[in-house]
């Protein structure tokens, strides 16, 4: 097998889309921010000990780290029927208007951490609405289903509120994460 130096993949890279493309001194764009998502690695970090969270959430939220100005939060779906437990944030859902908000204390320490930090884009986003409100009960391959669209909303208008109380202001609100069927 043959072996490419990644000099010459960078080199093919730029040659490709120098044809492509062109730069110009005028602004073509405006950046809005550039973030993380807290989809799955909370529930990896939050396994090392105390001073190594910190260290991350410091160099991913401080001015003097990253200086990320949007994290998007994942208010978890509980992960019944996925297949890897890292991939599956624990839900708040017990039943309507009864929360366990001690569930997912890796995704909520980075979130509390990007608040301390004054991110200024909170985003909480969902992957999957809980499972009594899903079509298969399960935390993936079903659908919200038609009846438990306002039971889903006072869910996550709960969650938004639950975090408001503890001094997090989300600013945006996703209640379908990379949806891939929609219907109009």
């Amino acid at each position: 097998m043959a072996r490419v130096s990644l000099a010459a993949v960078f080199l093919g890279i730029h040659c490709a889309l120098s044809s492509a493309f062109t730069v110009s001194t005028t602004p073509s764009q405006k950046i809005n921010g550039i973030g993380a998502s807290g989809a799955w690695w909370p529930n990896d970090v939050f396994k090392f000990p105390d001073n190594v969270r910190e260290q991350v959430a410091e160099l991913l939220f401080s001015p003097t780290g990253a200086g990320l100005t949007s994290y998007r939060f994942n208010v978890g779906g509980g992960g019944v029927g996925v297949t890897n437990p890292t991939r599956a944030p624990p839900t708040f859902y017990v039943s309507p208007g009864v929360y366990n908000w001690s569930a997912d204390p890796a995704g909520v320490f980075f979130l509390q951490k990007a608040a301390q930090h004054n991110v200024p884009q909170l985003t909480a986003f969902v992957n999957s609405a809980p499972i009594t409100m899903t079509s298969n009960g399960q935390s993936c391959g079903g659908n919200l289903l038609d009846a438990q669209i306002p039971a889903y909303a006072n869910y996550l208008a709960d969650v938004i509120a639950h975090f408001r109380d503890q001094g997090i202001h989300f600013t945006h609100v996703s209640p379908m994460n990379e949806p891939d069927d929609v219907r109009i």
